[in-house]
């Protein structure tokens, strides 16, 4: 099974001006589809070239051989990753959480300021490449982060809601060495409507 690209759901320049066009044309272009080829040619002739979908990988990742599990960390990583970030965007600026979303991130932050200030906060912090997660696990939130391409979710417990690319190809042609200025940014163009659903759908 060969995994494609998943169309984005807006074009390049929706996200104007906290996302500039060509950052997001390369980002998805050249970085996203760039990982899924290197995937597939990890995969071939392996014991998960059958498998359909990341999901199906993830399940199995723990079994694999450390030289396939390195090559899925990286490049199922980039893919699972970046898939999460697309859909985590939206041209509809300034959503907040709702619902049962909003309730849970007020109960383990005290507020969706204070939630938004940590996840600044470590996203800012974390050195070199990689991810800011909102995580749900064990019946809560938290922010972590991961290193590289590292998929938060491989443990199979943790489920990640929020995911942020703090690797400079998703800012520098724009932000330059601004990475703050890159998260701020992020905060308006969050698809929490789409989160809101998809938490209420988990957690019914």
């Amino acid at each position: 099974m060969l995994f494609k690209a998943d169309a984005l759901p807006y074009k390049f320049d929706a996200l104007e001006p906290y996302f500039d066009a060509k950052t997001m044309e390369i980002h998805y272009e050249k970085h996203y589809k760039g990982y899924i080829s290197k995937l597939n040619d990890a995969k071939a002739g392996t014991e998960i070239d059958e498998l359909e979908s990341m999901h199906a990988i993830w399940e199995r990742y723990s079994t694999l051989p450390s030289d396939l599990q390195t090559k899925v960390n990286k490049f199922g990583g980039g893919y699972t990753n970046h898939y999460m970030f697309w859909m985590m965007l939206s041209p509809e600026e300034n959503q907040k959480p709702s619902g049962k979303l909003k309730q849970s991130i007020d109960r383990d932050f005290g507020s969706y300021d204070a939630f938004k200030s940590e996840f600044s906060s470590k996203a800012a912090g974390l050195f070199g490449s990689g991810w800011a997660w909102l995580v749900w696990k064990d019946g809560k939130f938290t922010v972590q982060t991961t290193a590289n391409q590292e998929f938060i979710g491989r443990d199979g417990v943790s489920s990640p809601y929020l995911a942020l690319d703090v690797w400079e190809h998703a800012y520098y042609l724009k932000y330059q060495n601004k990475r703050p200025d890159y998260i701020e940014a992020f905060f308006n163009i969050i698809n929490w409507n789409w989160i809101s659903e998809m938490f209420e759908e988990y957690n019914k």
